[in-house]
């Protein structure tokens, strides 16, 4: 919603990239009612809308943890990991592995996946079911953001419920975004104001932390 419209080098087929630094959990599983409460009850701000439940498709790529390629819809998304930037705590609770990405986001494709793609290994089967908050970055403080406010630069931080080839798991998630030298302190602020609300358990940690192409790794080798 906010972040897809922001910080856009556009070419002339009206592609753009958008830069982020995200920060992700994963877990087996749902997610625990404590977490649930806290993300819809305690955390600062609103929920925007209600949960959005979709199936995303990925290509799925051995080796190549660096590199997202999904599809959802007619929009086909390419992510490319432009940094580790390692290990980092985020406020006083949560510490994960601190990733840089470039987006690239190409709208109302007229091909489309091959049938069997699914069948055949090519693409994976995604399904999300996602609360999101966002938070406006101004410099020296964040605020809590309403459903369709546009800002310029801030943090998205979302809780998700996927399911791939039967499998559970959730995930909790913080992916900041506008300009590239504000990245790091607007999400460490956003951590700092989010996770005062947080409890102890489960903890954050960086075992548990990576983003989506070295989770379906694991997933699908498991």
């Amino acid at each position: 919603m906010v972040a897809d419209a922001l910080v856009q080098r556009r070419n002339r087929n009206g592609d753009f990239m958008l830069l982020t630094t995200e920060l992700r959990w994963f877990y087996p599983g749902t997610p625990p009612e404590k977490v649930t409460h806290w993300f819809k009850e305690h955390a600062p701000g609103e929920v925007l809308g209600t949960p959005e439940t979709r199936e995303d498709l990925y290509l799925v790529i051995p080796g190549a943890d660096y590199l997202n390629v999904k599809l959802r819809h007619d929009r086909l998304e390419i992510k490319w990991r432009q940094e580790i930037l390692g290990v980092e705590q985020v406020g006083d609770r949560w510490s994960g592995q601190l990733e840089k990405w470039g987006k690239c986001i190409c709208e109302e494709l007229s091909a489309q996946v091959p049938e069997n793609a699914v069948e055949t290994g090519t693409w994976v089967g995604v399904e999300k079911t996602r609360s999101q908050r966002t938070y406006h970055f101004l410099g020296d403080s964040v605020e809590s953001v309403r459903e369709n406010q546009w800002v310029p630069q801030g943090c998205n931080v979302e809780l998700t419920q996927v399911k791939v080839r039967d499998r559970h798991w959730w995930s909790v998630g913080l992916e900041a975004f506008g300009e590239a030298e504000s990245l790091w302190k607007n999400l460490q602020m956003t951590a700092q104001l989010v996770g005062e609300s947080y409890g102890e358990e489960p903890a954050f940690l960086p075992q548990n932390s990576f983003a989506y192409p070295h989770w379906l790794s694991v997933v699908l080798t498991a």
